[in-house]
């Protein structure tokens, strides 16, 4: 009976999510009653926390297929597995898991439902967060000499590489299997290496011109509207932070374009004129977001301080950032909304992108320009600094504990980023004891 339950569940809880399956569908749907039900299960929170669970594999499933995919990585010896071989097989079994149809479905549906139930997405999260990699990292760290903060994190940081940051989730345009291996690829290099070149893995390199802060420039709207309207620019302002506002409180679906008009202190027609529609609303307050979060510059002003020391200041500034209450909002409703209408949020989290960029370019365009990083590895270097200095999905349900802990997690993002996890060789990083 339990596996019935869990079985019919899962079924409604993909389809209609949490938050719209109650208990008495679940057992409509199992045969069985309400006093069966509360046998096993004391709520649909529970059994919704089995259910996520139960679709992930264990550590050691895990590790099995992993050993079972395909390796057209080449091998540094013939008859040995290297930590390239593993760390390769490792990001394609992590990107299949990760958009696994099934299992993407329901780690959206865990976040909506977390709007009502805080601490649900975040059982869901951690259930999904430990893997193979982990205890693959903790056990052969000395082997290999790798360094790194715990496993815990670095397998994180690994599977947020092999997978590009949240771009995919969010409803992106999946790449063709060349660009998953290439993908895969970069992910196994820059995790076990570093994007810095032979000559700067050192904590005393310092940027040999400094940054051009005019390379630096505001991203365009992310939608075109109407500029000869009644309204001054000053109040659609005002509008879209209160359209953004019951969005995030709301939802999507349950906003209409009536609630804002009211609450905006506006006509429905006149707000239907300027926008069109509700999802033209949507995408416009959700780029107003991304541009009070990510639309002003920052200011690096002694460039003469080591790359490591600017580049740590650039990622703790960027983490300040992610962590604001309006951006981590945003990006749920983004993972939430990229189950029903892909097109849209993809089109927010490409101007997402667009900005990271913009906001990068002068500190990136330096470091390339002098050939810092290594050229093969430069064309999307500034989106990977992103994806380790913000840790991607985590911080959506563990934030930082601490001023201290923060800190610590920017400092391992740019070391990670600069030198991979083998860093004996960079001057005054001391090896691990043998």
């Amino acid at each position: 009976m339990r596996s019935r339950l869990i079985a019919a569940s899962e079924k409604l809880f993909l389809n209609k999510g949490l938050i719209g399956t109650s208990v008495d569908a679940i057992v409509s749907a199992a045969k069985t009653s309400k006093r069966e039900f509360y046998k096993y299960f004391s709520s649909r929170e529970e059994i919704f926390v089995e259910v996520a669970r139960k679709s992930l594999l264990a550590p050691y499933e895990q590790m099995e297929n992993v050993n079972q995919i395909k390796d057209d990585f080449p091998r540094e010896k013939e008859d040995e597995e290297s930590p390239q071989d593993f760390l390769f097989r490792s990001a394609k079994f992590m990107y299949d898991k990760h958009l696994d149809t099934q299992n993407l479905g329901l780690f959206r549906a865990a976040i909506e439902a977390s709007l009502l139930h805080p601490g649900l997405s975040q059982a869901v999260y951690e259930a999904r967060s430990h893997s193979f990699l982990e205890s693959y990292l903790q056990e052969r760290k000395q082997e290999f000499g790798f360094t790194y903060d715990n496993a815990h994190l670095a397998a994180i940081r690994f599977g947020h590489l092999a997978i590009d940051g949240l771009q995919f989730m969010v409803g992106g345009s999946l790449p063709t299997p060349e660009q998953r291996r290439q993908l895969a690829r970069d992910a196994t290099e820059i995790f076990l290496n570093g994007h810095a070149a032979p000559r700067f893995r050192t904590l005393e390199a310092t940027l040999p011109h400094p940054v051009d802060h005019s390379q630096w420039h505001e991203t365009s709207p992310i939608i075109d509207l109407p500029t000869d309207t009644r309204l001054p620019p000053s109040a659609w302002e005002g509008v879209l932070k209160l359209a953004w506002d019951a969005f995030g409180k709301l939802g999507y679906d349950k906003t209409s374009l009536a609630t804002v008009a009211q609450q905006a202190n506006v006509s429905r027609n006149t707000l239907y004129r300027q926008y069109g529609s509700k999802e033209n609303l949507f995408i416009a307050s959700a780029g107003m977001v991304i541009e009070e979060t990510f639309g002003h510059p920052i200011a690096i002003e002694n460039t003469k301080k080591p790359i490591k020391n600017i580049m740590m200041d650039t990622a703790r500034n960027l983490l300040v950032r992610f962590l604001s209450p309006l951006n981590l909002q945003l990006h749920r409703h983004l993972l939430i909304e990229a189950g029903r209408n892909p097109v849209m949020t993809s089109r927010i989290y490409s101007h997402l992108i667009d900005c990271i960029n913009n906001l990068l370019n002068p500190l990136f365009d330096n470091i390339i320009t002098n050939e810092i990083i290594k050229k093969d590895l430069s064309q999307k270097a500034s989106w990977r600094f992103f994806i380790l200095a913000t840790l991607g999905t985590r911080f959506l349900f563990t934030p930082p504990k601490s001023l201290e802990e923060h800190h610590a997690l920017s400092e391992e993002a740019v070391d990670l980023f600069l030198y991979g996890s083998r860093r004996d060789d960079v001057m005054g990083v001391h090896p691990i004891p043998k």
